[in-house]
Parts: structure tokens; sequence; C-alpha cells
């Protein structure tokens, strides 16, 4: 066992309190695959788990409480897999008992003295104590008789409804025993992501460097903003065509180059960025001190077949840009010594007709609203199979735990606690947008688990995607987009009319794809991030990431009153 405190020699009753904590999935130790230090290990504190307000609350209870020892803590590799799960909460049964041919961390003179067990995990760390449950009980007789569970604190944890299901037995638990879990409305890891167990996607997804990207969209978005549309419907003719003055041809053309050159720019990003994702790594799920290693996984993110896909359309979509920037130049030259009048159907026909950009641009992007298809091409498709491709099971989780001990004696002793308020986005003027949200998306949950359907799936993905910030700002311009296209077809005919037209069409269903999933708007728009907060990594209040990250830690930032209340029932104080 490890050192005991000198005041601690004297235990009252005879009787230890053993408080365990289980650390969850969201461990920054835990985002890389080739990390050596990725599971805490045994005697070492993990606060870059937990946060300092928590740490020292519990410090607090192991010098107050002369019956209570603070378990260093436990650690595994804290992958989001199932395999990993079961083993992480296996492994530390074995090693608090001895049991399986491990070293035990309590040796024989403890296995004969009464011992009571207070467990504590977050997140999926909840999921790895159910899991210790049911070893013991698989132990039977190998797991000492007088040690018993006296508690379950959950926090934040996903309770599903198939995996990791509590055993609840009065031959290792407590006649006193209690239940305790705590929640947030906010958490969207709890209440959606947790469905997934997507191998090791989010993790990578978190990684992702995207301000580069992100940066570009915003470039994108201003030149956009400064498009000139309404030279194209100036009309003065000559020969029976619409002709622009010569000034503002120039800035209409010179516009037009730095937009798809903003375009191309974006579309290049995406492509260094999908890139890591399809190459095939290695991901280990083992502890060091685990007896049984994991098999390792040879997995890429992104299918090879749907990154060719995605990979030669973006190609092929910049050489179209390439193309049509070029022909802009090009006419601007002709201008140089001549200030005439520039064609307006010449700029549409060198925009629209003479390439094929707009064709392989309805290619990738098209979507019919009533089922989320196209082709197989199309990038709806491309995202659906690289989704399934990371999923590995769909299980609809559950914010309390109260149907898992439905049949057992704890049934009427479990508190639910609701830390919603301790979230600060629950003060903002955004929470009745969240509301509706969270409605759809739980909606669509229900909808996937009886019918796993790419209309389904797609539909959570689009839901999500529609609602982010960074990708809202692109999609609410698509009006403007088609608003141009409304003012090209004045002047359009023949061919170039018909092209105009299909383009508005794919628009229209992107623009109605959305729309039908946007709630309003989820970011604290009184929320200013300084530049100093960026560089430290502080997350927008009500982005995707902050629901799934921050909203998820709300019950673990701070030792909470109730957690507090809870495990004071321990014993005597010093």
């Amino acid at each position: 066992m490890a050192e005991a405190k000198s005041n601690k020699a004297k235990v009252p009753n005879d009787v230890l309190h053993v408080l365990i904590l289980v650390a969850g999935t969201t461990d920054p130790t835990n985002t890389s695959p080739n990390d050596q230090n990725r599971a805490q290990s045994y005697g070492q504190l993990p606060k870059r788990y937990w946060d300092d307000g928590f740490i020292e609350g519990m410090t607090k209870f192991d010098d107050e409480y002369i019956n209570l020892v603070l378990f260093p803590f436990h650690g595994w590799s804290g992958d989001n897999g199932i395999e990993n799960r079961e083993e992480a909460g296996a492994y530390l049964v074995n090693r608090l008992c001895g049991a399986n041919e491990i070293k035990p961390y309590y040796e024989k003179t403890y296995q004969n003295k009464p011992m009571y067990f207070h467990l504590l995990g977050h997140s999926h760390g909840g999921n790895v104590i159910n899991e210790m449950t049911k070893h013991i009980d698989k132990l039977g007789d190998t797991w000492p008789k007088k040690w018993k569970i006296k508690s379950l604190t959950y926090l934040s944890t996903p309770f599903f409804k198939e995996l990791h299901q509590v055993k609840v037995s009065e031959t290792f638990f407590h006649e006193d025993a209690e239940v305790l879990s705590l929640y947030n409305d906010f958490d969207l890891t709890q209440r959606m992501l947790a469905d997934f167990s997507l191998e090791t996607l989010s993790d990578e997804l978190i990684k992702l460097d995207t301000e580069e990207l992100n940066k570009n969209i915003n470039i994108f978005k201003n030149t956009l903003d400064s498009y000139p549309v309404e030279y194209l419907k100036e009309y003065e003719w000559q020969e029976g065509y619409a002709y622009m003055s010569y000034e503002h041809g120039q800035e209409l053309y010179t516009t037009t180059i730095k937009l798809l050159e903003d375009l191309r720019e974006v579309f290049s990003q995406n492509l260094q960025l999908i890139e890591p994702l399809a190459q095939v790594k290695t991901f280990e799920a083992e502890h060091k001190d685990f007896s049984k290693v994991l098999q390792k996984k040879q997995h890429s993110i992104i299918p090879q077949a749907e990154f060719i896909k995605m990979k030669d359309f973006i190609e092929v979509l910049e050489l179209d840009l390439d193309g049509v920037m070029e022909d802009l130049r090009d006419k601007i030259k002709e201008h140089i010594n001549d200030s005439s009048k520039f064609s307006k159907m010449e700029y549409l026909e060198i925009l629209i007709l003479n390439n094929q950009f707009i064709p392989h641009l309805i290619e990738f992007f098209d979507i019919n609203p009533a089922t989320l298809k196209n082709d197989g091409k199309a990038l709806w498709s491309i995202l659906y199979k690289i989704l399934l491709h990371n999923i590995e099971k769909y299980d609809n989780t559950y914010v309390k735990p109260n149907q898992q001990f439905e049949t057992s004696f704890l049934k009427e002793k479990i508190k639910n606690v609701d830390v919603t308020h301790d979230d600060p986005y629950s003060n903002t003027e955004q929470v009745e947008n969240y509301e509706k949200f969270i409605n759809y998306i739980e909606g669509i949950e229900k909808n996937y688990e009886t019918n796993p359907s790419q209309y389904n799936l797609l539909d959570l993905l689009l839901t999500l995607v529609g609602n982010e910030a960074t990708a809202y700002s692109i999609i609410e311009r698509l009006p403007n987009i088609i608003s141009i296209i409304n003012t090209a077809e004045y002047i359009a005919t023949g061919r170039l009319d018909a092209r105009l037209k299909l383009f508005r069409t794919m628009l229209t269903n992107l623009k109605s794809v959305f729309d039908t999933r946007y709630f309003g708007g989820l970011v604290d728009t009184s929320h200013k991030l300084s530049a100093e907060d960026k560089q430290k990594g502080v997350v927008q209040r009500g982005s995707l990431l902050y629901f799934l990250k921050e909203s998820h830690s709300t019950s673990r930032r701070v030792l909470h009153r109730e957690v507090k209340e809870f495990i004071e029932k321990l014993g005597a104080k010093r």
C-alpha cells in the first residue's frame, strides 16, 4: 500500500474508507496516439485532468478525515472505445485486491479488514466504475468479503442503454450505499456525442488546427460582401449588349479574381486538413500496468477511397478556378490600353460558361433536401461513409443513472443534481435557441436508434454544422449569391441561362437544408475573446466545442457543494 500519513495510523472502528477518482476521456494527455504518457500511472496526481479547485477539495478530505484515504488516481488509456473502458475497470479491481496474478495494491492484512470504497468518475470514468462492479461480481470470493462499495458518484457520465451496465449485489455493496449523479443541460458530449463510440474520431478532430482555415474563410466572406453586384444591374446598351463602364468593369473583374483566389485558398486549406486524417495510424489502448495489452488498431479517420474522391474533386476545382482567373486577367489586359466599356455578357461567359467550374461545383455540393442524398460522387455521400467508418457502436445515452439501478436495492437511493446553473452559458440570451437545437438533436437520435439511415445520420451532422458559427457565416451568405445569379439572368440566354438555373437550384437546395436546421444562433455574442484568450485556448462560449468540452467539464471544475456533502458522510473528522 502507498505510504500512509503518520497521523492516520489509527482508524476509527477499524474501517478504512477509500475514495477513488477515475478520469474520463477528455484527459489532455490522451489526445495523441503517439504520446507515451497517455495513461496516468498509479501514484501520480493527474492535475492536467482534474481542475485545481477539485483537487484542493479532495485533498482537504484526505487531510480532515482520519479514516479516509484518497487513492492515488486511477490511470487508464482514456480512449473512447468500448474495450478500453471494460479493461480499465477490470484492471483496477484486479489491482486493488491482487486478482488474476496482478500485484495487489492492498496487501493481505488489509484484505481481512473492512474497507469501504467510494468511487467517483467523470465522463466515461463513470462507465469504467460500472465495469468495476461487473468485474467484482465475476471474481466472486476472490474479492475480499469485508470490502464493500459504499458510494458511487457520477460526474457528467453518459449512461448507456446497452453498454457498461452497473452490477449491484448486496454481497459487495454496503447496505447503506448511495448514488450521486451530476449533469449539465448544455453538456453535448453527455447528451449526444457519447452515443457514438467513435473510435479515435473525436480526439483527432479536436486536434485539428483550423485557425488558418477559419482565417481564410473570413477573408473569403469579406471579399464576397464587397462584391459589386450593382454593376451588373447597370444597363448601358450598345449593339444590343449590356456593358459596364471601364472603371466598374475593372473593379468587378479585380474583385472576382480576389474572390476566386480566396475560395481556392479555402479549398487548399481543407485538403491540407483532411490529408493527415486519411493516413493509417496505429492506435493503441494500453496502460503500462495493464496485464492485458489491448489489440492495436490500424485505422484511418477517412477511408482511402473517400479521401481520393475528396482530393480529386478539390484538385479539379482548383484547376477550374485557375483557368477562370487566367481568363479574367487576360480580359483585364485587353483593356489596359483601351478604356472601352466591359461587356457583362463576356464576364458571365468567362465565369460560368467557358469552363467546367460550375458543373463540377454542382456535382460535388448538390443535395436533395428531402433525402439528403445525391449520387455517390457528392460530398454528402462521402461524409456519410466517413462517419460510418468511425462508428464502433451506436447506443443512445441518457443523463441520469436511474434506469440502470431500477431492479436493485439502490433504486431509491439515487440523487441527481442539476449543475446547469454553474455553466456561464446559462446566463446568456441564446439559451432558448439552444433548447430548440438540443430538442431537435435528441429527436434525430431517437430516429437513428430505430432507423440508422443516411438521412438520419446526415440530419445530425448537418444540424451540428449548420449551427456552428463559422459554417453558418458562409451559409447565411447563400441568399447574396443567389441574388447575384438572379441579376445575371437578366442578360443570360441559352446555355448560359440553363447553367445559371442549375447553379441557383443547387444553392437553393443547400439553403433549404440548413434553414430548416438553424435555431437562431448559439454563440454568446457578449463573450469577446481577446488575443491572449485565444492564445490560451479559451473556447468561444456557445460554440460546439464549448458544449462538447467546457459544458462537459462543469461538474469537475470545482468540488460542488452536493458532492462535498455526499462525501462528508464518510466518517469521523480529525
